[in-house]
């Protein structure tokens, strides 16, 4: 990933008379990689663990009795929370193409194995795309393939180029045959806001300032799949609070223009997942971070354990940060 900057909201940390927001470089960082492993075969797709403690034990208990699949290719991807709308489209659909890739067969070929408890928007997704699916929390028996990896993100760097190849990728393949629906009238510019969890607290005042610059507030939580693909591959610029609604940004091919994106996130959650997408398609990105609060410095200064508290609570950020933002990657009133 190129250098990028983060924008944070004014304060005194720069001059102690002036209040003025900062700007933290970003350097050039590796989205990592590592060893994957494809083998097909005669296979125990054992359901992944449900973590430790009493509710888990009892959960295994009431598992269902093992069975076996014949004559079909299986692919497990029950593990690593596909029920994750970004999870699902991003890392688990971009395994299927890998495996369909380095095989040389049809994406559409393999029987996936997902969880029971698969949410509906997951299930359509996967009905809209014709995947072959069985939803079960058992083992399963049968010939399949086994994809072993060093790490979730390992596939950072080709990511892209798998899940918009209309061949590996199924996601592609029923937008090249028109199968998945893009409307082509959508606009240019959005701002993707959240409802619930992670939601601005100040959302009028951004969309406010935000509207003087044509940008257009949806909220991906309330529009089809379909709309949500037509949304994200055919804006230009958008400014979006930072979660699950930015995944269909990943399928924009070489055909379309560089995107470019802000990214709002609480100081409980920052992360460069949307700045390597960005990257991987030449586009621009530049975040912004919303303001801090005391129950965040405890937390902060951890270094010896990852920060994963206020992850999802409401915050607010400072409207001359996302100016500064737009001013950044050159986004013009």
């Amino acid at each position: 990933m190129p250098a990028a900057w983060l924008v944070t909201p004014r304060s005194f940390l720069v001059d102690r008379i002036m209040p003025r927001c900062e700007e933290v470089r970003l350097a050039v960082t590796k989205t990592g990689g590592g060893r994957v492993r494809i083998s097909v075969g005669e296979q125990v797709f054992a359901p992944p663990p449900s973590g430790g403690g009493l509710k888990s034990r009892l959960r295994q208990l009431k598992r269902p009795p093992s069975f076996k699949i014949d004559q079909r290719l299986i692919l497990d991807l029950r593990a690593g929370n596909p029920g994750n709308w970004a999870h699902f489209l991003n890392i688990h659909l971009a395994f299927l193409a890998l495996a369909a890739h380095t095989l040389g067969i049809n994406p559409l070929g393999f029987c996936v194995l997902l969880p029971a408890k698969m949410p509906q928007y997951i299930r359509v997704m996967a009905q809209t795309l014709k995947m072959q699916c069985v939803y079960t929390d058992a083992q399963v028996t049968g010939f399949g393939v086994h994809i072993d990896f060093d790490d979730w993100n390992c596939i950072r760097g080709v990511r892209n180029s798998l899940l918009t190849d209309p061949t590996a990728s199924p996601v592609a393949a029923r937008i090249r045959d028109k199968t998945l629906t893009l409307q082509n009238d959508s606009p240019d510019r959005l701002f993707l806001s959240r409802k619930s969890t992670r939601n601005l607290t100040n959302e009028e005042e951004i969309t406010q300032l935000l509207s003087e610059y044509g940008f257009q507030t949806l909220y991906m939580e309330d529009l089809s799949p379909e709309k949500q693909f037509s949304y994200l591959l055919n804006a230009q610029e958008v400014v979006a609070i930072h979660g699950a609604a930015l995944a269909p940004m990943l399928y924009r091919d070489s055909t379309r223009p560089a995107i470019k994106l802000i990214e709002l996130f609480p100081v409980g959650h920052l992360t460069n997942v949307y700045r390597a997408v960005v990257a991987a398609q030449a586009g621009m990105w530049c975040g912004v971070r919303g303001y801090m609060r005391k129950n965040h410095i405890d937390h902060i200064y951890r270094l010896e354990e990852p920060y994963r508290q206020h992850s999802l609570e409401a915050f607010a950020v400072d409207p001359d940060s996302v100016r500064f933002a737009l001013d950044r990657i050159k986004i013009e009133l």
